[in-house]
């Protein structure tokens, strides 16, 4: 599935002129220039010997960019990890695409056979990897960190699931690290995550419910905890950038769909996509409930995926924007469109659920699981896909000149990035020389007839520091808000160094005692779920719950609805003696 989704992407726009023998075909997508820039960075910063990139030296015209602290880097973790096996970056996105779309679908499919058969969970995983909204992500969008999300939100609600379960610390373990994992992926969805995590969990019962919140307080409490190295920082130190710049541009409250006026700066085609993806969702989930709740089988293990698709539809929509209110710091997400990555894999869910009451007998059921997985395959097909035919082509050649992330210049820069002069490394009046230019390291030589103010190309953030001959030497700032040293006259050796402000020690300190927690839950002996007369209480033989009959019919025993070790609620009062 992975490869079936992806590879077509590298094919299909028109070659770049004056180079047919190209081999790469990437169309030209929203984001792909800024996520070009920002691997390349990242690389430059893991082969400077940086194992947490913060500073991106070839940004603005060469002042350089603190980008790298405020993007979520695991995307560019993985494109790192995938250029150095290739060494060449139109293989890097092709590698990473693949494993992206691949590890979605494998994410899903572990989750899926929780609750569907086979043919079920298969027919699922169709749908969801081919998603108009997930490949919109990939073909439309060049969305790469958004993609992410893909992987961890299925397992995230896996993880959710088994907190109930037996073997509790494992999954508390479990849950934390993919909620880490989503944090540093792409906080905007993983926000979306969060309140489908606790959405799940309310449509348990009471018993369940109170069972397994303090778990769940304690994993998205780890999870936070693991992820402080990246969101502390980037938290705290936000108000050193220019963000008002991209809040003007994207204005969450007028993004909402179905809106009187489409935003100034989406394309009409593509907000037209959106919203036909949203009523592929809202009318295919409709679909599917109807046909389901005809189904006599219980538990109706899918209700808790029409909660889902029905809540996380309705707060992208306009006339319910009001809803927001009661959503703190939802104006994070920026385009309340991204939350229709949680319907992507409900009504992916839901397709399998009735698609495995097809196999087990209810015709009008089966019809309407392959009616709906249909609908998002002909979208995904010619809405999504077709239209990046021939399409202006992206050539990430190593030489590409970087684009200017406007929002990511420190603020205090008197001009716009592109405003800003072709400045040689180091201004001085004498002789000078480079002797080490790095991400997070500049190392120079000058001559001077006397003293003066030495400017170098890097514009003063927090976090430089600045020796003249080994001595800390203060910072100033310079026409262009960059880095200028005081230095006597004769030669002297000048040295810059981008390190560690207090908010990036406290967030590395806080990841570390994270990981000594989550090794000390791990490491603690397990305790079972204890019945009246102090046993471990598992589900019971004969107490086992099936989504459907399928599972029989498929020839195969059914699968437990609470899961393997998990207390069933038939078991109550079952476990004493």
């Amino acid at each position: 599935m992975g490869l079936a989704s992806a590879v077509p992407f590298h094919f299909l726009a028109r070659p770049a002129p004056g180079d047919p023998s190209a081999w790469w075909r990437m169309p030209f997508t929203h984001d792909i220039a800024m996520h070009f820039d920002n691997m390349r960075a990242f690389w430059r910063g893991l082969a400077s010997g940086v194992a947490i990139p913060r500073w991106d030296e070839a940004a603005n015209k060469g002042f350089g960019s603190p980008a790298p602290s405020y993007h979520p880097p695991a995307i560019y973790y993985l494109t790192s990890a995938a250029h150095l096996l290739v060494r060449d970056w139109g293989g890097t996105f092709l590698l990473a695409h693949v494993a992206l779309m691949t590890a979605s679908a494998a994410a899903f499919l572990a989750y899926a056979r929780r609750w569907l058969s086979w043919r079920g969970a298969l027919g699922a995983a169709t749908a969801y990897s081919l998603a108009p909204y997930h490949l919109i992500d990939l073909y439309q969008r060049g969305a790469m960190a958004e993609l992410l999300t893909f992987v961890w939100l299925p397992l995230a609600w896996l993880g959710v699931e088994r907190l109930a379960g037996r073997a509790a610390a494992s999954s508390v373990a479990g849950l934390a690290v993919v909620y880490a994992l989503s944090l540093v992926s792409h906080p905007p969805t993983a926000y979306g995550l969060t309140i489908s995590l606790g959405l799940l969990i309310l449509s348990w019962g009471r018993g369940r419910t109170r069972a397994a919140l303090p778990r769940l307080a304690l994993a998205l409490a780890l999870g936070l905890g693991l992820a402080g190295f990246y969101l502390l920082p980037a938290w705290l130190e936000r108000g050193l950038i220019q963000e008002d710049a991209f809040r003007g541009v994207w204005p969450y409250a007028e993004s909402f769909l179905f809106s009187p006026r489409p935003p100034a700066e989406i394309p009409a085609p593509f907000w037209t996509l959106l919203h036909r993806t949203w009523w592929l969702g809202a009318v295919g989930g409709a679909v599917l409930i109807a046909a389901l709740l005809r189904h006599r089988e219980r538990p109706r293990a899918w209700l808790p995926w029409s909660a889902a698709l029905a809540f996380f539809s309705l707060i992208a929509v306009k006339p319910l924007a009001w809803l927001s209110v009661f959503l703190p710091g939802v104006a994070m997400v920026s385009f309340p469109w991204r939350m229709l990555c949680v319907p992507a894999l409900a009504l992916a869910l839901l397709v399998g659920a009735a698609l495995d009451a097809g196999a087990a007998g209810d015709r009008l059921c089966g019809v309407a699981g392959g009616l709906v997985l249909a609908a998002g395959i002909v979208i995904s097909g010619t809405l999504v896909v077709a239209p990046m035919l021939g399409a202006r082509v992206f050539v990430p050649r190593a030489a590409r000149p970087p684009a200017n992330v406007f929002w990511m210049v420190p603020k205090g820069v008197p001009v716009e990035a592109r405003l800003l002069p072709d400045a040689a490394p180091v201004t001085a009046e004498g002789a000078s020389s480079v002797e080490r230019w790095q991400p997070e390291m500049r190392r120079a030589r000058v001559t001077l007839d006397r003293a003066q103010n030495v400017g170098l190309r890097a514009f003063v953030f927090p976090g430089w520091t600045a020796a003249v001959d080994g001595r800390p030497t203060p910072i100033a700032a310079g026409p262009w808000a960059n880095v200028e040293l005081p230095v006597p006259a004769g030669a002297h050796e000048i040295e810059l160094r981008y390190g560690l402000t207090w908010p990036r020690q406290l967030g590395l300190g806080v990841s570390l005692l994270s990981v000594l927690v989550l090794l000390a839950v791990v490491t603690r002996p397990p305790r079972g779920l204890a019945g009246p007369a102090g046993r471990a209480c598992l589900t019971p033989p004969g107490s086992t719950l099936t989504l459907s009959s399928s599972a029989e019919s498929a020839g195969r025993s059914p699968r437990s609805v609470v899961g393997a070790g998990e207390e069933s609620p038939d078991s109550k009062g079952q476990c004493a003696g």
